[in-house]
């Protein structure tokens, strides 16, 4: 089979509206007066299931939105993060969260605005600006407004986000909320998700939205202390994931001097960063039935692996390729070198390893590489397309001040390691395949005294959660990898079976 570019199909249980699963979160307290009009205004063909999180109301909030079919869990706690983590949690595997006020000053009507750049494939989170829509002036007290300007210009100057408001009506794909790991149970919420998401490397999209004067007393705004409060805390986590980030290693990633450049659109803007000597090994095989992805042949047949690799490994090199200034290469055994290089079609090189396995490939990565000169080079597995290239190129910056850097995944490995110099001890006898090559890893560089940092934790493609994970992420965004989205369309049936 040859790989061809191509759009997803609808997941299947999926709202027939956009075909995508969607979950909207609402936190409420005595919110009576307002929640019916927010929950009649949601468009139900766009919504999957709605979840009003209430704490502690005593006006009857909960009862009137379970009548108008609301789910309602309670959460004693207080605090608007905690809501919302709460109602996270008990989503039914959706594929993208909406989080909405239910004091009707968002109007739901507009979910199609927030849901439209992650259905598109540009965004992974979105926000609501009430900067830009048709807003009534009274909707935000003055102190309240500067606040948030001021807090979206301390954002954009410390994470190069183009964000004008922290409002409440956003949106994020469900498995980029995941990877987050949210935390902040109070005022924190607002800045949480934004700066995560920077420093993660996930596209953040700003939307015009409505805001209206909210149906009773805010909890927050509407009371000084509530406001002083709450800008503190906000500015503050601000400048704290900023100096987290820092000392981490993690780049800035826009807004920085001459060197790096921006690819910027009227939605969101891409950094791409220049620096000499930096080299990216995509670790590979040829795509052969039955040398490939073996353990899934165990729920695929043979000939569906085998292209589903291929499509992979094409979409990675086009990940790989697609970055400044990096030289991208192949390494893989010897006996795959013909096959490979006539795939690529001698557009990378590709380079035999020596000696048979993963660990042999490694080793031979940086004393080959590290040989011709390169001063920064990582070994990137061949089944993560999906990637955003912002991490590849954090990876990057994170080596230009350790011995090493790793990329760990969900499962105990790793898919990505780079080094500035060649370490014959590092992969030595390692038993790539089990959940402890992490950990046999950092055992080695610890003894070998090397400093090592880390990128964020991302998974690969080995057993068949992984591939019904890949498959929800590229019916949002097919972009990412359409070769890749293509066999999912192809073989959409098999993969189906797959979650029975």
């Amino acid at each position: 089979m040859r790989c061809s570019h191509g759009g997803a199909r609808r997941p299947r249980g999926g709202n027939e509206g956009i075909g995508v699963r969607v979950s909207v979160i609402i936190p409420t307290h005595n919110e009576a007066q307002a929640i019916g009009r927010v929950l009649a205004d949601l468009p139900s063909n766009l919504v999957t299931e709605v979840i009003v999180v209430d704490s502690n109301s005593t006006d009857g909030t909960p009862d009137l939105a379970r009548e108008m079919g609301a789910q309602v869990i309670q959460e004693p706690r207080r605090g608007y993060g905690r809501a919302c983590l709460t109602g996270l949690a008990n989503t039914q595997n959706p594929d993208v969260v909406v989080f909405l006020d239910g004091d009707y000053s968002d109007r739901p009507s507009e979910l199609p605005i927030i849901l439209a750049p992650i259905i598109e494939g540009r965004a992974d989170i979105t926000l609501g600006s009430r900067f830009g829509g048709k807003s009534n002036p009274a909707a935000l007290p003055w102190h309240q407004s500067f606040g948030n300007r001021l807090a979206a210009g301390l954002i954009r100057l410390l994470y190069g986000v183009k964000v004008s408001d922290l409002g409440p009506f956003r949106a994020g794909r469900a498995d980029v909320l995941r990877a987050l790991a949210l935390e902040e149970a109070t005022y924190g919420w607002a800045v949480e998700m934004i700066v995560k998401g920077a420093i993660a490397g996930f596209r953040i999209v700003e939307v015009s939205v409505s805001y209206y004067p909210r149906i009773g007393k805010s909890k927050i705004s509407g009371t000084v202390k509530g406001t002083v409060g709450a800008a503190w805390f906000i500015l503050s986590r601000i400048v704290r994931y900023s100096l987290r980030r820092r000392r981490a290693g993690t780049p800035r990633p826009a807004y920085v001097p001459m060197g790096q450049f921006l690819m910027e659109s009227s939605s969101q803007t891409t950094v791409c960063f220049s620096h000499p000597n930096r080299t990216l090994v995509i670790m590979a095989k040829a795509p052969k039935p039955g040398m490939v992805k073996t353990r899934l042949t165990e729920s695929l047949p043979s000939p569906a692996v085998t292209a589903l690799y291929r499509c992979l490994l094409e979409d990675t090199l086009a990940l790989a390729t697609s970055l400044t200034s990096v030289e991208v290469a192949v390494m893989c055994p010897e006996s795959d070198q013909n096959e490979l290089a006539h795939l690529v079609r001698n557009t990378v090189q590709v380079v035999a390893q020596k000696g048979e396995g993963l660990a042999a490939g490694l080793t031979s990565v940086f004393r080959h590489f590290t040989a011709a000169g390169r001063q920064h080079v990582i070994a990137f597995n061949s089944d993560s397309p999906h990637l955003a290239p912002s991490v590849l190129d954090s990876a990057f910056e994170i080596l230009a001040t350790h011995d090493v850097v790793v990329g760990p995944t969900h499962d105990g490995g790793y898919y990505l390691v780079g080094a500035k110099a060649a370490y014959p001890a590092l992969f030595e006898s390692d038993r790539m395949g089990t959940k402890s090559a992490l950990d046999r890893l950092l055992t080695r560089t610890k003894a070998l005294e090397l400093s090592t940092g880390f990128t964020e934790p991302f998974y690969d493609i080995d057993i068949a959660n992984d591939l019904i994970q890949l498959a929800r992420e590229l019916r949002l965004a097919p972009t990412r990898a359409p070769r890749t989205a293509a066999w999912f369309s192809e073989w959409e049936q098999a993969v189906a079976q797959l979650r029975h």
